[in-house]
């Protein structure tokens, strides 16, 4: 998924590097600031997708193109990306969603809620609904504490 858009404005709050973690990239993946990553079956970092098995690792706190090599070991391209497992971000919903509600992911953008989802992978709970969604572009933007359940 394209998603040049994000950045680190995306991000507004960190919590602290106890809570970032680095996470090794799958070879064919483009992994964008501000978006939201999970681990596919290889156990790499991919797209947050509503996909059944994925576990959400968190919000990338930096831009890394997987396949090429930095001499880094452990990890199948070599490339790893630092996470924020907790953090509090913007990103685009759907559904129904109110302040303190839980919020699932429909993609590595936008997250929903639980009648919505068809997998229900947790992503956090909903800090603010209003203000963000001229100023970050979205269509329907929300601020969501990443990691608090």
């Amino acid at each position: 998924m394209a998603d040049t858009a994000r950045s680190l404005s995306n991000i507004t709050e960190r919590y602290g590097d106890r809570y970032m973690h680095r996470d090794p990239v799958a070879a064919s993946e483009e992994v964008y600031i501000g978006a939201l990553y999970s681990l596919d079956a290889g156990g790499d970092l991919a797209d947050a997708t509503d996909v059944a098995a994925r576990e959400l690792m968190g919000v990338a706190a930096e831009r890394v193109t997987g396949g090429s090599t930095d001499g880094s070991a452990g990890a199948s391209t070599g490339v790893f990306a630092r996470v924020y497992r907790k953090c509090r971000a913007i990103f685009n919903s759907t559904g129904t969603l109110a302040v303190g509600d839980l919020c699932y992911v429909v993609d590595n953008q936008t997250v929903t809620d639980a009648g919505t989802a068809a997998n229900d992978i947790p992503v956090g709970r909903i800090y603010a609904t209003t203000g963000f969604t001229a100023r970050h572009g979205m269509s329907n933007a929300v601020e969501v504490d990443v990691g608090q359940f």
